[in-house]
């Protein structure tokens, strides 16, 4: 164990770039290097430096759920199926895999796939969310009293306030917002991109919910969304009728803010 880090798993060089297969028939002595992750708990901040890409600067985030993240391409040939486990990707039910510690998910291509071709595995991986706000979907801002202390993972908040707001850090799937076969009206009026209506909302916390956290679910609260849409005829903005999801996606003013 290291302090304020957690286990990643076994590599065979010591800049734990490949990973060790357990599986591999052993015939002489040699060095594995543990890999750690500067993480502490569930709960872990990026410093000034941000994540390796250079980005969410002194922010903090959680480590919560696990789905189907980084292109794997190494030997398969020792994987075994995990029966009646499945991801929904591209629309379709793939099966998983394990090499007796990870999770692989194998997604192949259909004939009318006209963006690649072949067979493809994309390792299971904890999934990393900024926390980006509170409880009741205010953002947090610099000057507030929010802290959370790695070691006990404590949470401190300013007064009134409770609960987090969490944004995926990486894209986890591509999906239409909606197909336009059934259109939704309110009050008579036919609209586009309705939140409550559209098959995205139905895909998050139907399918996709499952899939992120499994039984794990506990501690993910609904939220109450009231969302607008617009007429198909762009003539008028409209209420939508408030919906309660745990999985959602930010409105365009939610994507405008940068506090």
């Amino acid at each position: 164990s290291k302090p304020n880090y957690t286990f990643s798993g076994w590599y065979t060089d010591s800049a734990c770039t490949t990973e060790y297969d357990f599986n591999t028939t052993v015939t002489n002595s040699f060095t594995l290097y543990a890999k750690f992750k500067e993480f502490s708990g569930m709960f872990g901040k990026y410093d000034a430096s941000g994540n390796e890409d250079g980005m969410f600067q002194n922010t903090y985030y959680v480590e919560y759920g696990s789905y189907p993240q980084s292109l794997y391409s190494g030997d398969t040939t020792s994987f075994n199926l995990v029966s009646g486990k499945t991801y929904n990707l591209k629309d379709k039910n793939c099966p998983v895999y394990t090499d007796g510690t990870n999770e692989y998910v194998k997604f192949e291509s259909s004939s009318t796939d006209t963006t690649y071709t072949g067979v493809k595995y994309y390792k299971v991986e904890p999934v990393r969310w900024l926390i980006v706000g509170y409880g009741d979907g205010s953002m947090i801002n610099t000057s507030d009293a929010f802290s959370i202390d790695l070691t006990t993972n404590k949470i401190t908040y300013p007064s009134g306030k409770s609960g987090l707001t969490v944004v995926s850090e990486k894209v986890l799937s591509v999906k239409i917002f909606d197909e336009y076969d059934n259109p939704a009206f309110i009050n008579g009026l036919e609209v586009e991109a309705d939140w409550q209506n559209s098959k995205i909302r139905s895909y998050m916390n139907d399918v996709m919910f499952g899939e992120l956290f499994a039984s794990d679910n506990a501690k993910i609260k609904s939220t109450q969304l009231t969302t607008g849409c617009v007429s198909m005829d762009d003539s008028v903005t409209l209420v939508s009728q408030s919906t309660n999801d745990k999985l959602f996606l930010l409105s365009t003013d939610e994507e405008g803010k940068n506090t």
